[in-house]
């Protein structure tokens, strides 16, 4: 488990919960570091026999090139905007409810987060109307203060990128109907 720089705290605590819990020793190997020399190094090591990696278009390509030049196999997941899919027979509180949680725990800062919604028409204004009541209900503050639903982007790099997909969505037509602006 290679896992990006900002989470590596996070991921080292999980490995703990593992080890404590009885995994075997060497099923699970936790090695930070930074993604161009460690991630670039395990994509490299004729040892490692499978890659599965999550993130970028162009460092999945690397990976992806680095794994098929020595046949080791991968898995890449690149760039994904992992929807979430709510149709006319919906339960539209519980569809917004995992919409904000899939997109906004831990401030939208996984690979996995939700990035976008498809909704059938049939119900999209409803639907935007209850999520937007939910995005609204959000506390934002110190993550370590009970009562803060979000907490602060990982890094001031993590924040720039955050404003600059707001900047990006207004840029190609986007309406910003909450937020969308530094605290």
């Amino acid at each position: 488990l290679k896992p990006a720089s900002e989470a590596a705290v996070t991921a080292a605590k999980v490995v703990e919960c593992l080890a404590e819990a009885g995994f075997p020793a060497g099923v699970l190997n936790f090695v930070p570091g930074s993604g161009s020399v460690i991630g670039q190094g395990l994509a490299d090591h004729p040892d490692v026999g499978g890659i599965t990696f999550t993130g970028s278009d162009t460092v999945g390509k690397q990976v992806g090139q680095s794994a098929l030049a020595r046949g080791a196999k991968y898995q890449l997941e690149m760039g994904g905007k992992n929807p979430v899919i709510v149709g006319k027979d919906a339960d539209l509180e519980l569809a917004a409810e995992a919409t904000v949680s899939g997109g906004l725990k831990s401030t939208g800062q996984k690979c996995t987060a939700t990035s976008r919604v498809i909704v059938e028409g049939e119900v999209y204004e409803e639907f935007k109307n209850i999520l937007l009541s939910k995005v609204k209900e959000i506390t934002v503050g110190d993550g370590m203060e009970q009562g803060t639903w979000m907490g602060p982007c990982s890094s001031e790099g993590q924040l720039d990128n955050v404003l600059s997909y707001i900047e990006k969505g207004k840029a190609e037509g986007a309406e910003l109907i909450h937020g969308g602006n530094r605290l």
